[in-house]
């Protein structure tokens, strides 16, 4: 088959220390002491001792952590987890108001390097990717301050500034969090991010070492910036495309800076509503192979809006909100399991019977079970996996912009495929979840998801939350993990979290590496030579070598939409600072298949 022909040249890479033959890596089902030893299976997660419904979800040892805000600005969209390090274990990443970025070990304590003081405050969440293509992955922070005064920052994993930053536009506000994509399958990542010149705005678009993509960039937008960028291929050319928006009007740029035929699309004066915070969602919702965009507005026209390619309307949206406000981005996910796909939209809400979540179909039909009706309303990211195995479909995880006056604590809200609330929900923090919500993931790789947020109290201080959910996790079981889908925030349905790397690789214990695609599709995941940069579109980039000896550890169908590899790490102190890298592809026909990006991880 053509597609699995084409895959046997993805490779997932062992780069071995100097002094270390590449021989001790060779795949083998002997010699546990000197071979890598692999194991696969679909979907298989390790079964936690105990029921989700048995036991709430308990706070990690180390945390909280208090950290201190600006007296002027919450944090917003949450935290960051990503394995920095490259141990095999994620690591949680989150932005202070008062102008640090901290990182911390699932056991709350700091990296060496961290936190980093920056120029402006950091109010939105890290991006995180391989800007340059070296399996090593950089932390990119935008800042902005009171009217004037934000800069754009790329750290390396260890803390140091990435050459060519800070980046400072005009000494203006750099807007919302940074979109990281490779838009000339060149291997390495361009960083989109919006600069607010006000009355106007501009986005720009810079090469990982900070200077301008080639075309038109900066361009110009008629009004400030109101989110953070997405990108995806809409038309169907096989080159991305950049949906950003001002507070007016919704753009689509070529990878070039010209823009889309159809585009922009004022929303204030066809619809009186204003973009703010509500960064787009990209995802097929008619079947038709050709992304649509789904965002939402506030102002007298608020709503959920879908629109096509060119400009226009989905048939069934806008769905309005009745003239409730709401700053709310949102999500797409796969609600029951069934193969479709759900749209889920937060609201201001504000009383004891208001509305909180909203979830319609692809057509716009409203869900049974919805809205969600509750005291506050929801206006952060809506997060969506299964966190309970004895409930059909996925849960969803969302904010509160309520605050307990007597005790100070907020909420945390996670409810069923139906809008039911979870047993052992909401969680209380210290401070509101005001347009946070959660970030899902297993940081440490012990096959129970860890749920994190961060919160702002009525004074000066912020509280980073991590929690575990006693239930079996996998990347197959999560739908939308974190704020725009993905840390790299490109908004792309189904993309974020494809190959993932699951707990500490050390000498003599083992590894287990996630390949994520669609549900009844085919994968394909490979050990060997990197990094390496060969163009493959549309399908994305081939950041490993393959003229390198290559050891394909599983090629195959994905029934449940995932595989899990298993990796027995040698028993030996020769291999100890052997690097691995690993890459896939995915596929459901010839024509989508689509390569992941490139991880790597240290044996230590």
């Amino acid at each position: 088959m053509k597609p699995i022909r084409f895959a046997l040249l993805i490779a997932l890479a062992v780069r071995a220390p100097a002094q270390v033959p590449v021989q001790t890596m060779r795949a083998s089902a002997a010699d546990q002491s000197s071979t890598l030893r692999v194991e696969v299976g679909r979907g298989e997660a390790p079964m936690p001792p105990s029921s989700p419904v048995d036991v709430p979800p308990a706070l990690l040892p180390g945390w909280p952590k208090v950290i201190t805000a600006h007296p002027n600005f919450s944090p917003v969209r949450g935290v960051t987890f990503a394995d920095l390090d490259r141990d095999g274990v994620q690591e949680i990443i989150a932005s202070s108001t008062a102008g640090l970025v901290h990182v911390w070990d699932v056991a709350g304590t700091a990296l060496p390097g961290w936190p980093r003081v920056t120029v402006g405050f950091p109010q939105y969440p890290a991006a995180v990717g391989d800007l340059d293509g070296d399996g090593i992955p950089e932390v990119v922070q935008t800042t902005r301050g009171l009217t004037s005064g934000g800069r754009l920052y790329v750290f390396r994993a260890d803390g140091s500034d990435y050459p060519g930053y800070p980046l400072s536009f005009n000494n203006n506000n750099i807007e919302y969090t940074a979109a990281l994509a490779d838009l000339d399958f060149d291997g390495q990542l361009e960083l989109i991010v919006g600069e607010r010149a006000w009355p106007i705005g501009r986005l720009h678009v810079l090469r990982a070492g900070g200077t301008p993509f080639p075309g038109a960039w900066p361009v110009t937008l008629d009004h400030v910036p109101a989110l953070s960028a997405s990108v995806a291929d809409l038309d169907g050319d096989g080159a991305p495309e950049i949906v950003y928006g001002s507070y007016n009007s919704l753009y689509v740029f070529r990878a070039d800076g010209s823009l889309l035929p159809g585009w922009p699309y004022n929303v204030s004066t066809r619809h009186g509503a204003n973009f703010s915070y509500q960064s787009p969602a990209l995802a097929d919702l008619d079947g038709d192979g050709r992304l649509e965009i789904v965002t939402a507005c506030h102002q007298s026209g608020s709503g959920c809006y879908v629109f096509r390619a060119d400009g226009t309307l989905l048939t069934g949206w806008p769905k309005s909100f009745g003239g409730n406000w709401s700053y709310s981005p949102p999500t797409v996910c796969d609600l029951e399991g069934d193969g479709a796909r759900e749209v889920l939209c937060g609201i201001a809400g504000g009383t004891a019977s208001g509305a909180q979540v909203y979830a319609w179909t692809g057509a716009g039909v409203l869900k049974p079970g919805f809205p969600r009706v509750g005291p506050g309303g929801a206006e952060g990211p809506l997060v969506v996996a299964d966190l309970d195995p004895t409930l059909p479909g996925r849960e969803i995880v969302y904010d509160s912009n309520l605050l307990e006056t007597a005790t100070g604590q907020g909420w945390l809200w996670a409810t069923d495929a139906l809008g039911v609330t979870l047993p052992g929900w909401p969680l209380r923090p210290m401070g509101f979840t005001y347009m946070n919500a959660g970030t899902l993931g297993d940081l440490d790789g012990d096959g129970r998801p860890e749920v994190a947020t961060i919160t702002r109290d009525s004074g000066t201080t912020s509280y980073v939350y991590v929690w575990r959910v006693d239930a079996p996790f996998a990347p197959g079981m999560t739908d939308w993990w974190c704020y725009h889908e993905s840390i790299q925030r490109t908004g792309r349905a189904g993309k974020g979290h494809r190959n993932q790397e699951l707990g500490p690789v050390v000498v003599g214990g083992s590894f287990t590496a996630w390949l994520k695609g669609a549900v009844g599709g085919s994968g394909v995941l490979f050990l060997g030579f990197g990094p390496a940069a060969i163009p493959v579109p549309p399908a994305g980039v081939l950041q490993l070598n393959p003229a390198l000896p290559m050891i394909p550890l599983f090629v195959g169908a994905l029934p449940a939409g995932e595989a899990m590899l298993r990796l027995g790490v040698p028993n030996s102190p020769a291999v100890r600072g052997a690097t691995l890298y690993f890459q896939g592809a995915e596929w459901t026909t010839p024509a989508s298949l689509s390569l992941t990006d490139m991880r790597s991880v240290v044996i230590r």
